[in-house]
């Protein structure tokens, strides 16, 4: 008997319910210069026309008259430019207690804030920001720390704030790293290195074990040598594999010296690279060698673990951040602070001051000292480590929270904080005190992400007005297919759903949305059951009917993967970790699904269709 999908009504529906999509199949076809007409339905549904009236000025005049004008140019540099003027705190200044009118000018400023930018401009933009910082940490390794040393012996304020804070991070990490823990920690990051072939998406896991010689530094080679030493499995893969190349027959012995001269490559320098931020500049990144980003992920993950035990930040979410920022918003008594460049302005001389002296040693022997620029020439980083190495996270949260615990107690002052990379969060006693002290060691604080008065906080990508949730949407990437359409329908949905009690409704813009999504997948709705928001559109219709059974079609991405028997089997197995499945809470070993021995391509990915059960 053949199986039938139907509607709710019984109808019988003439689609596919499983298979891959070929080729084109998900593509959608939307105007040109999509975004502003976006951003212009989206105002409609805020209400402008009635809420203009309410604000003071001629504030609502020249708001509309700089968006307007900007959407009908199609110039997001522009808008962005038009729109520098509507901060947080502006808009709360004029908005007041409606949050409803403070959420709408909110979002109206916020929507394209993102939209990456196609170009060189931003490419260029992103190249400058970068030396800017490289000149700022240059000048203070030079001249500008002369002040904090000079204060640090004479001002009151000040008196022995280096040692104070050294010794703060010495009982959080030790006076020295464990570098057998370190070893057993190390791992290779989702992201690319040196030698690896990023272009064909060659840089997953399998391709850093597998890519000899591995790319890294002198003064990390040593240390690179005794991890793989330490690893049976992976000093066994690569002597079997030098075997064979070299025909060598497994009892005989092998040149030692010339087997880690073609396992290593040297490599004096991480390479400047940059990824789309928003349309005014793209955000620098660094390309690291592949044994030194492994190395620095042990590092990492070491650091994170004494944060959590020691000082109760955990770097693996951002949910305490978000509450504290959520009690400051209510209580007034918490205060957020965000920095400008913040990895790019850890100075070599800041960690050289306030981290242990093996520490210093150690990070500085794995970290890469040069950066190869677009032009190809290589110039020493005055910063100690770039956005893309793998332990720059966790350190500037380590100096940043002591900066934050140093001012606390300097100040006298009580209560909660906490640490999230550059978002900070501290009592409101202390918040002047910490300013001086981070802009003391070369930091910048970014005035207009920082809330020390007012009922609005923002922290790791939550907002709050006197309590209540006020997070924008923005719309990070184009909208090329049905994918990209389902999260941008949905997100506006979820926000009608989070933000109800504002009388928000996007209801006209999910409509011209849907006027996009092609026949087929018209049928791929249902309810919200996780926080996936691109498979399906959310709709409160009555599901689908499917042998009597109700049901919900989703478009699924699924990895390719490819699992042939070869010698690189050995390489293979570096790939499964060799502690325990997890296990419920029965005690029974859960499905991760896949297998730890699968290798996939980055950005290789398949979309199937899923018809699956529609969870109440």
């Amino acid at each position: 008997m053949k199986r039938i999908l139907a509607d709710a009504a019984g109808k019988p529906l003439r689609i596919k319910t499983s298979g891959e999509f070929k080729g084109a199949s998900r593509k959608v076809r939307v105007p040109s210069k999509f975004e502003f007409l976006l951003l212009e339905k989206v105002i409609a549904d805020l209400g402008f026309a009635t809420n203009a009236n309410e604000l003071e000025g001629e504030f609502d005049i020249s708001l509309i008259h700089n968006i307007s004008s900007a959407v009908r140019q199609r110039d997001h540099v522009k808008l962005l430019e038009a729109l520098a003027d509507y901060s947080p705190q502006s808009i709360g200044e004029l908005a007041g207690d409606r949050k409803g009118l403070f959420f709408a000018i909110y979002q109206a400023c916020c929507l394209l804030k993102k939209y990456p930018s196609k170009g060189s401009k931003a490419r260029d933009a992103a190249l400058s920001g970068f030396l800017k910082y490289e000149r700022i940490c240059k000048t203070f390794n030079l001249e500008n720390h002369k002040a904090l040393l000079r204060l640090d012996r004479s001002h009151p304020d000040f008196v022995g704030i280096i040692d104070e804070i050294r010794e703060d991070i010495e009982r959080l990490i030790g006076t020295g790293p464990n570098i057998q823990r370190i070893f057993e920690c190390a791992q290779h990051g989702p992201g690319s290195a040196i030698g690896l072939n990023s272009e064909s998406g060659m840089v997953t896991s399998f391709f850093k074990w597998s890519t000899i010689p591995y790319t890294v530094s002198r003064t990390a080679r040593p240390y690179a040598q005794a991890c793989i030493e330490s690893d049976p499995r992976w000093i066994g893969a690569l002597l079997d594999r030098y075997r064979n190349q070299a025909g060598i027959p497994q009892w005989s012995p092998v040149n030692m010296d010339d087997f880690w001269n073609t396992t290593f490559q040297e490599v004096e320098y991480c390479r400047y690279t940059s990824v789309p931020k928003n349309a005014l500049t793209e955000r620098p990144i660094a390309i690291e060698p592949t044994l030194n980003v492994f190395l620095q992920l042990g590092v990492d993950k070491v650091i994170k673990s004494r944060l959590r035990r020691r000082w109760g930040l955990d770097l693996h979410s951002q949910e305490r951040n978000r509450v504290l920022a959520h009690e400051g918003s209510l209580s007034g008594l918490l205060a957020t602070l965000d920095l400008s460049g913040a990895s790019d302005t850890v100075t070599r001389l800041v960690c050289f001051l306030l981290l242990p002296a093996l520490w210093y040693d150690f990070l500085d022997d794995i970290r890469s000292k040069n950066i190869r620029m677009p032009d190809g020439i290589e110039v020493p980083l005055s910063k100690f480590s770039a956005m893309g190495n793998g332990f720059t996270f966790a350190l500037e949260t380590v100096i940043f929270g002591a900066c934050v615990r140093a001012a606390m107690r300097r100040t006298g002052c009580k209560g909660s904080w906490s640490a999230f990379g550059d978002d900070l969060i501290v009592p409101t006693g202390a918040y002047p005190f910490l300013v001086n002290l981070l802009e003391l060691f070369g930091f910048i604080v970014n005035d207009e992400k920082s809330f020390n008065t007012g009922s609005f906080r923002e922290s790791c990508g939550k907002d709050y007005l006197s309590g209540t949730l006020v997070r924008p949407l923005f719309l990070k990437k184009p909208i090329e297919n049905v994918n990209d359409l389902f999260y941008l329908y949905n997100s506006l949905y979820r926000m009608e759903e989070d933000y109800w009690h504002l009388g928000v409704d996007f209801r006209e813009t999910r409509k011209w949305l849907f006027r996009f999504i092609p026949k087929e997948f018209r049928y791929y709705y249902g309810k919200s059951t996780s926080d996936i928001s691109d498979t399906h559109f959310y709709s409160r219709r009555p599901p689908l009917k499917f042998e009597s059974r109700k049901v919900c079609l989703r478009v699924v991405p699924v990895s390719p993967t490819f699992n042939s028997r070869t010698e690189e089997f050995l390489f293979r197995k570096l790939m499964h970790n060799l502690k325990g499945s997890p296990v419920d809470q029965f005690g029974f070993t859960t499905a991760s699904g896949g297998s730890a021995f699968d290798i996939t391509l980055r950005g290789v990915v398949t979309y199937k269709r899923s018809l699956g059960p529609v969870w109440s």
